[in-house]
């Protein structure tokens, strides 16, 4: 629980899925891009292509499918949101 608490709070987490998914093998790789076919409702080929267009950033994928900003300007509103994907689309 406290662990849990402190990922929302750190901005890690989007909905009730961790958004700080490193993509290190193809396992994580295919959850990732459930995640953000889910979070984004997107086919799953379209998941993948946006997943790979977000240099494999999970977090800057999400910020691309929901406000259609280009990779470096989802990465910049990232940073300037403390890396939150939540705090991010809030301020987009």
């Amino acid at each position: 629980m406290l662990s849990t608490a402190t990922m929302i709070r750190l901005g890690l987490v989007y909905g009730n899925l961790m958004a700080n998914v490193r993509a290190t093998n193809e396992k994580l790789r295919r959850r990732a891009c459930a995640i953000l076919s889910a979070e984004a409702e997107l086919g799953p080929d379209e998941a993948s292509r946006l997943f790979d267009a977000s240099g494999e950033d999970l977090r800057v994928a999400l910020v691309m499918a929901k406000t259609n900003l280009s990779r470096e300007d989802s990465r910049r509103l990232l940073e300037t949101s403390g890396n939150s994907v939540r705090a991010a689309l809030e301020r987009a």
